[in-house]
């Protein structure tokens, strides 16, 4: 059996402390989400699992929407450590819009 890698030309780097991981769960979750990016987070959930690559503001991400252990759905939000400054700032302003969108049009079922 053949390598379908070519070991001189290949390399594996190690660069998960350079990411930083956000867990987003509750109602108002898939609201926050589609308010910052361009993706429909609503429509998404009877999907189950699954990732998509995207932005927050301007912050490139990649999510993951899955169920935990517990019973909770949760999205994961995966990005360079280096933007977490901007990014972590960037949720906490826009939740209070994302509960209220949540408490006009109602949590997704």
């Amino acid at each position: 059996m053949q390598s379908a890698v070519d070991p001189a030309r290949v390399v594996a780097c190690d660069l998960t402390d350079g990411i930083v991981a956000l867990r987003l769960t509750g109602a108002a979750a898939p609201w926050l989400l589609g308010k910052l990016s361009c993706l429909d987070f609503l429509a998404d959930l009877k999907r189950g699992q699954h990732c998509a690559r995207t932005r927050l503001g301007d912050a490139a991400v990649t999510l993951h929407y899955h169920q935990p252990t517990d019973d909770a759905w949760a999205f994961d939000i995966f990005a360079d450590r280096s933007i977490a400054a901007y990014l972590w700032p960037l949720l906490l302003a826009s939740a209070p819009h994302a509960n209220e969108l949540t408490r006009v049009s109602g949590a997704p079922e």
